[in-house]
């Protein structure tokens, strides 16, 4: 990530993972259309922190 956006919490909170504030990871065993749901949704919660 660049800017505000914690990577690192993001992944965290939503996909059971971690790592640094501009670069993290994490994992999920849903289904893809699930995961990618659950992504887009949890973006919304970070929409003031997006694009600056």
């Amino acid at each position: 990530s660049k800017g505000k956006f914690p990577a690192n919490e993001f992944a965290r909170k939503y996909f059971n993972g971690g790592g640094h504030f501009n670069a993290a990871g994490g994992e999920s065993t849903d289904k893809i259309e699930t995961v990618e749901r659950k992504f887009k949704d949890a973006l919304a919660d970070y929409k003031h922190l997006l694009n600056n």
